[in-house]
């Protein structure tokens, strides 16, 4: 993942090293959690791909820590693959899901991923 400085320096933020295939990014209301979806492989990948999962990192200026894995994106043991999302006002994150039927759409997850 990168940063665009407003001086108009760009700078690598997460390599891919850290999180493979970053693909959607969402700032909690606050803007002290940035959510990221390390998606699966896609077509002409040559890498092994992401993890189909959400990650947080604490938001500090500029700088990012703390990765941790938000949710697997499992539900009743389905492996669904996340794609966009948003973040509302009370802290909840919107996410739609490839899945299986019964387990696609959007899935809503409370702060603390429950």
């Amino acid at each position: 993942m990168y940063r665009w400085d407003p001086s108009g320096k760009l700078e690598v933020v997460v390599p891919e090293t850290e999180l493979a295939d970053p693909n959607g990014l969402c700032f909690a209301a606050d803007y002290k959690t940035l959510y990221v979806i390390s998606t699966g492989k896609g077509p002409g990948d040559t890498g092994p791909g992401g993890t189909r999962s959400i990650y947080a990192f604490d938001v500090n200026g500029t700088r990012l820590s703390g990765k941790r894995v938000f949710t697997d994106m499992k539900v009743d043991g389905v492996q669904c693959g996340p794609d966009g999302m948003r973040a509302d006002n009370f802290g909840n994150l919107w996410c739609s899901s490839s899945a299986p039927l019964g387990y696609a759409g959007v899935l809503v997850f409370t702060p603390d991923a429950s």
